[in-house]
This record gives structure tokens, sequence and C-alpha cells, in this order.
């Protein structure tokens, strides 16, 4: 059985936080913030919103 690979967005969050030495928890509330705004947002690039 093959594991899902995580979202392209993850890792680049991951290496921000842990170079801030922000705490595992701080990490994870990161992560479901920005999840929550790319589904807010119908899962465009934050480049894109606002754009018309």
């Amino acid at each position: 059985m093959s594991q899902s690979q995580p979202p392209r967005w993850v890792a680049p969050v991951r290496q921000s936080v842990q170079l801030k030495h922000c705490s595992p928890k701080t990490e994870q509330a990161y992560r479901h913030y920005i999840r929550a705004f790319l589904l807010c947002h119908h899962k465009r690039q934050p480049r894109d919103i606002g754009r018309r």
C-alpha cells in the first residue's frame, strides 16, 4: 500500500516554522489555518486570490 504525498505547501511551511524554532503545536496550527484558507478560496493559488 502506498502512502499519499502531503500537499506541496506543507514542506515550505514546515521549514519556515522550524527555522523560527516554533513548537510542533504552532506548526500544526499554521498548517490547519493555511488548509482552511485554501479550502475557503476554492484551492486557488494565494497569488491569484484578489486578481480580477
